[in-house]
């Protein structure tokens, strides 16, 4: 089976929860001997392949272009949606170019790419609620979860607790942006006495600098390696991703497999991902926040949302899903 996979040309430069899917789908894929290619051009021949797997409805301009060339080359298109609708997000963002005009103008584009899809497979059940509600769609589709992989299980703390000296510390893992929310972070543990820690790249140096203004209890750090990052999260008490949405968050699904207690905004999937074993905030209020983080601080860690999470949500569990979509659609072709 030869799969392309499509995605935006700057998943590189510009790293997100997509690019991992992506990059995750395409490695755990592979390893179940499926031959899997990657193009981020418009124009690429699809003689040779049996499906095209497309990511992400939020960036429909890229996705448009390539649904509009599987069409013309009459080859099925898989849509990983990775969805939800930012409305109340941009409109609270002073920081971003994005506009809700650019938003609710590219909803055309979205619907078109949606009902000519083959099948969608959205991260939860709650995304394709979304779906359905947002572009008054029925569609074939199948959930296939975001992941971890199973390298976050294993971590050990020593590394990163010898490089820094911190233990049991409050980590977030995340881009340094307004839809993070670090700044709120930020502000909801001064005076605790917790210690903070930031990993992520700076996407906004308008936002940064008010975090970094802001900030006298925290210890701010760039992108780390797998194994790095693997051991920051085992030596750290608390992860905290108090986002204006999440699906989940992939960091949130690494730190629990590592073992942290868990603390995620209350906004998005997250509850169906963690059920009753994370704390919640409510990202537009600090005392929400803070709560959340003390009382997630102040229990002991326990073993439940890190068995939960290697039951559910490893790589394997979504490539397996993914190859069911494939050859189910390959099966209604040949009928």
């Amino acid at each position: 089976m030869n799969i392309l996979f499509q995605i935006r040309s700057d998943y590189k430069n510009n790293l997100a929860g997509d690019s991992i899917q992506m990059l995750k789908t395409k490695e755990y894929l592979e390893k179940l001997g499926i031959r899997v290619d990657l193009s981020t051009q418009y124009q690429t021949d699809l003689t040779k392949y049996e499906i095209v797997h497309i990511f992400n409805l939020v960036r429909s301009k890229e996705s448009f272009k390539f649904s509009q060339n599987a069409l013309r080359q009459n080859k099925p298109y898989v849509l990983s949606t990775i969805y939800w609708n930012m409305s109340n997000y941009i409109k609270n963002d002073k920081t971003t170019r994005s506009t809700i005009e650019w938003w609710l103008h590219s909803n055309s584009q979205r619907k078109e790419i949606l009902y000519n899809a083959s099948i969608l497979l959205p991260n939860s059940n709650l995304e394709m609620y979304m779906l359905t509600k947002d572009f008054n769609i029925s569609k074939d589709h199948m959930v296939v979860p975001n992941c971890s992989d199973l390298f976050f299980y294993y971590a050990k703390p020593e590394s990163f607790v010898s490089r820094f000296g911190l233990s049991n510390f409050v980590l977030s893992v995340g881009r340094i942006s307004f839809r993070k929310n670090q700044l709120a972070l930020i502000r909801s543990l001064k005076d605790t006495g917790l210690q903070l820690v930031l990993i992520g790249p700076k996407s906004n140096k308008e936002y940064f600098d008010m975090c970094k203004e802001t900030a006298g209890h925290v210890l701010f750090l760039d992108e780390m390696k797998h194994h790095e990052l693997a051991s920051a999260y085992a030596a750290a008490k608390v992860h905290v991703l108090p986002s204006w949405f999440e699906t989940p968050g992939l960091s949130s699904l690494e730190a629990g497999l590592a073992g942290c207690n868990i603390v995620t905004t209350s906004k998005g999937s997250t509850r169906e991902y963690f059920k009753d074993l994370a704390w919640y905030c409510d990202p537009s209020c600090e005392e929400s926040i803070r709560n959340a983080v003390l009382n997630a601080y102040h229990a002991p860690k326990g073993n439940a949302l890190k068995q939960h999470i290697l039951n559910n949500y490893t790589w394997e569990t979504a490539a397996s899903k993914t190859l069911e979509a494939y050859r189910k659609i390959l099966q209604n072709k040949s009928i």
